[in-house]
């Protein structure tokens, strides 16, 4: 890996790991005002899965498809049109 990505890679993952760290701390509120309470513990319990599995499938995309940058910007694009769509 070049040395000069490096930094915009640590960057980018810090960037997407805090406002995921931000939502996370209120989505047990935000759902539970929208009606949904009873699937509060599924949702925080689906996040920890995600994180377990999605390495593997993204991580073969990565390698064979694509440059670990690509791959990273994209799935920053989608985190974010995700997360703009939230109440």
């Amino acid at each position: 890996m070049d040395l000069n990505k490096t930094p915009r890679l640590l960057v980018m993952m810090f960037i997407q790991y805090f406002m995921q760290g931000a939502w996370n701390m209120t989505m047990g509120l935000v759902l539970s005002t929208y009606g949904m309470a009873t699937i509060i513990g599924s949702s925080y319990a689906l996040l920890g899965l995600a994180t377990i599995l999605s390495p593997l499938f993204i991580g073969m995309v990565a390698d064979r498809f694509f440059s670990s940058q690509k791959v990273m910007a994209i799935l920053h694009l989608i985190n974010a049109g995700v997360l703009l769509f939230v109440p």
